[in-house]
């Protein structure tokens, strides 16, 4: 069963399109992988340029020559629906049932 979050960010005074994601949406899973893996500006605009993601992972992006679809996806790596299955890019503003904010090098629960 999914359990759906939304994923907002502040990089700047600037704030992000919020982004969707599908699977694990639970804090024991977004909060430590958040903080972890996308704790800078970059990293941050990196991960929300994907837009709607299926499953948040350590990692936004294979690495070079390494596999990875949306059927086959390489371990560690964030799936994208953009990206990974082809499908239009999209960005996600309605709250769900997880909702993060990332501001100041930290993602919190709104």
């Amino acid at each position: 069963m999914a359990t759906r979050s939304r994923l907002r960010a502040k990089v700047g005074s600037k704030f992000l399109k919020p982004i969707y994601c599908h699977w694990d949406g639970y804090p024991e899973h977004m909060l430590p992988t958040l903080n972890d893996n996308y704790n800078t500006d970059e990293k941050v605009s990196e991960l929300m340029a994907l837009g709607n993601l299926s499953f948040l992972d350590a990692k936004v992006k294979p690495d070079e020559g390494q596999e990875h679809s949306f059927d086959k996806p390489a371990e560690g790596v964030t799936i994208a629906y953009h990206r990974d299955r082809g499908e239009k890019l999209e960005f996600w503003k309605e709250r769900q049932e997880y909702n993060y904010i990332y501001s100041d090098g930290v993602w919190k629960l709104e």
